[in-house]
């Protein structure tokens, strides 16, 4: 049976994050899909309904989208994160930390 998805609260320095099972697949996306200009599939197949997708701006990942790739999502989620932190540096002038 699906369920409604759950959006989590940014916290500071994180990007906005959600996810939700749709029939019995986990959907989890974090990022910003607006920022992007392109999305490439790094892992899996859209067909097969298990990918990793990376929302890009240029070169820098803004976004990541999986679909039945927990644990690839979870190790990949800090590309998106380091990316979005240096863009927030370049804009404001703030340190990467």
């Amino acid at each position: 049976m699906p369920s409604g998805p759950s959006l989590t609260r940014p916290t500071p320095g994180r990007s906005p994050y959600f996810w939700s099972h749709q029939y019995g697949i986990r959907i989890q996306f974090s990022g910003h899909a607006e920022l992007s200009g392109r999305i490439e599939i790094e892992a899996g197949d859209a067909e097969g309904h298990s990918f990793l997708a990376f929302y890009y701006r240029g070169d820098d990942p803004v976004g990541m989208l999986s679909s039945a790739q927990t644990r690839l999502f979870a190790k990949r989620r800090g590309d998106v994160e380091r990316s979005q932190r240096a863009r927030r540096a370049e804009t404001h002038g703030a340190p990467l930390n």
